[in-house]
């Protein structure tokens, strides 16, 4: 996984009120807390982190809530400079719709992430179908990792000003597939 993402999720922890931020960074193993202090966003960070910290994460604030903070710290992501000016620019300006980020997303997976199975998209005029396969859901929490992708989708229009409904679907664990629909 880029190191970004669980930069950026650790950023959102700290907004958390104190009893909940404190235990989800005392949760984490000193190898996790060293890799983030010293990791560059563009770099790589093996997948046992950042469940590491999403795992932490979850088990404080619950599903819901993990679902709520992973919508936020996608949001975040989007709104930073050059990301920003990216998606209005293919937002506004060339007036592609939110299934065209959806699916330029899911071309960009292998880019974003390693090891975690592939994405998909299948876009409609005003709804989108993503599709994760192959998880490796016995090396990882994939319920947790199904949440956290629930909300990276929520978020990514964050961008564009849109709030899309993200409804997951199906979850089959033992395959590693979650199939997402996205309206807006």
């Amino acid at each position: 996984m880029r190191s970004a993402f669980g930069e950026a999720l650790l950023g959102q922890v700290k907004a958390l009120e104190a009893a909940e931020r404190d235990a989800i960074v005392h949760g984490l193993a000193e190898e996790t807390r060293e890799h983030y202090r010293r990791a560059k966003a563009i770099g790589w960070s093996p997948m046992t982190l950042h469940m590491d910290v999403s795992d932490n994460i979850r088990a404080v604030i619950g599903p819901r809530r993990n679902v709520e903070l992973w919508a936020e710290t996608m949001a975040d992501l989007t709104r930073r400079p050059m990301l920003s000016g990216f998606l209005r620019h293919v937002g506004v300006r060339l007036g592609l719709g939110p299934g065209t980020l959806y699916r330029q997303t899911a071309r960009l997976w292998t880019y974003l992430c390693r090891n975690v199975g592939l994405l998909s998209a299948e876009v409609g005029s005003d709804e989108t179908m993503v599709d994760l396969v192959d998880f490796p859901a016995r090396e990882h929490s994939f319920p947790c990792f199904v949440e956290g992708l629930d909300g990276c989708l929520r978020g990514l229009l964050a961008g564009i000003d849109i709030t899309p409904h993200v409804e997951v679907v199906s979850v089959e664990p033992q395959s590693g597939c979650a199939r997402y629909h996205i309206t807006w």
